[in-house]
């Protein structure tokens, strides 16, 4: 019988100590089962289990007929942890919506600094689509518009944690545009005005426009999260 918890810590410390020598880097291909266990002195089994751990938590991926691969997809892992503080109500979607309010403000400044016209270019058209679309697609389009955002911070951390928590709450936020779109109108065509002036704000480098424009803009969403908890509660 194998001690699976202390085999998996066992190869994180070897991927550790090789990443520190620089005998491994992202993408890099890891040494075969076979190697690990002759280097390791653990069975082919401990190997596996650790192995399966570290894919799950994002750390490595198993391609099939390849090999295991350093890929550091925490994203995955942490969207996954997220889910499950959501089910066990150790944390609410406003808190999540918080967060992710707090992202974007420090990506918005970031985003001042250092925004290409690319991506203004970029950011201008995911917007005109999104005035153009379809109820059913704005959710999408709204999801581009922020990412686009978030990515022009150039803070890869950043843009993972929001595509975690993005994820995880992608459910509710199509539960909130189904709301907007049964009757309030009026908060759903102030979310598109807050959309147009963190637009602009970015475009003509108006920081004071853009921070007043993402907290309308959350603002929205609480009020609708709120609303939205109170209907589920009765």
């Amino acid at each position: 019988m194998f001690d699976s918890g202390r085999s998996y810590l066992k190869v994180i410390q070897y991927i550790r100590q090789q990443l520190i020598c620089e005998q491994l880097r992202m993408g890099n291909k890891l040494p075969t089962e076979r190697e690990l266990s002759e280097i390791l002195g653990l069975s082919r089994n401990s190997i596996r289990e650790a192995l399966r751990t570290m894919e799950n938590m994002g750390i490595i991926e198993s391609r099939q007929g390849s090999g295991n691969y350093l890929t550091g997809n925490f994203e995955k892992s942490f969207t996954t942890s997220l889910s499950m503080m959501v089910l066990m109500k150790q944390v609410s979607y406003l808190e999540i919506n918080q967060l992710r309010r707090s992202i974007e403000l420090q990506s918005l400044i970031l985003a001042m600094k250092r925004i290409t016209d690319d991506e203004l270019t970029t950011i201008g058209k995911i917007l005109t689509e999104m005035e153009h679309s379809q109820a059913n697609a704005e959710t999408v389009s709204d999801k581009k518009f922020h990412d686009a955002i978030i990515a022009a911070s150039g803070n890869e951390l950043m843009v993972n944690l929001m595509q975690a928590l993005s994820a995880t709450c992608e459910e509710v936020m199509e539960v909130l545009e189904h709301l907007l779109d049964q009757g309030l109108e009026d908060q759903k065509h102030l979310l598109m005005e807050s959309r147009r002036q963190i637009y602009e704000s970015l475009f003509h480098k108006n920081l004071s426009l853009g921070i007043e424009s993402v907290n309308t803009h959350y603002d929205i969403l609480d009020s609708g999260l709120n609303n939205h908890h109170s209907l589920a509660n009765g």
